[in-house]
């Protein structure tokens, strides 16, 4: 996974071939998500499975969990650019035999209260 300076919350997500998918993600304008909220989404490979979305924020978000419908909250990494650009991105690994379920994504503050929280359709984008 890596964050592109180009675009509006541009980035890339690649199994292989990571040189070829950054140069054809210069290309796009990234996700433009409303300022306060995430998009997300799943990435598939055989038995992996990785969730990833943008944030766009005001207040950096301290952490940020998912929880799969059903399931318990897991800690997710997150990605930023250096400066205050206002985006980053998150990341987690999940089941893949709930790759047809839906995700609530939860940003944190420093404090521990939720910035946002937001549910995500989590169908894979292969």
């Amino acid at each position: 996974m890596g964050l592109l300076p180009e675009g509006r919350q541009n980035y890339v997500v690649a199994w292989e071939n990571y040189a070829e998918s950054v140069e054809r993600a210069k290309g796009y304008a990234g996700d433009s998500i409303r300022p306060d909220s995430l998009s997300g989404g799943l990435h598939t490979e055989g038995d992996d499975a990785l969730y990833t979305g943008a944030f766009r924020t005001e207040t950096v978000p301290a952490r940020i969990t998912l929880r799969i419908d059903g399931g318990a909250a897991v800690e997710a990494g997150m990605l930023r650019l250096p400066g205050d650009l206002g985006w980053g991105t998150y990341y987690a690994f999940g089941d893949v035999s709930a790759a047809d379920t839906g995700v609530t994504v939860t940003a944190y503050a420093e404090d521990g209260g939720v910035l946002f929280e937001q549910h995500v359709d989590a169908s894979p984008r292969g």
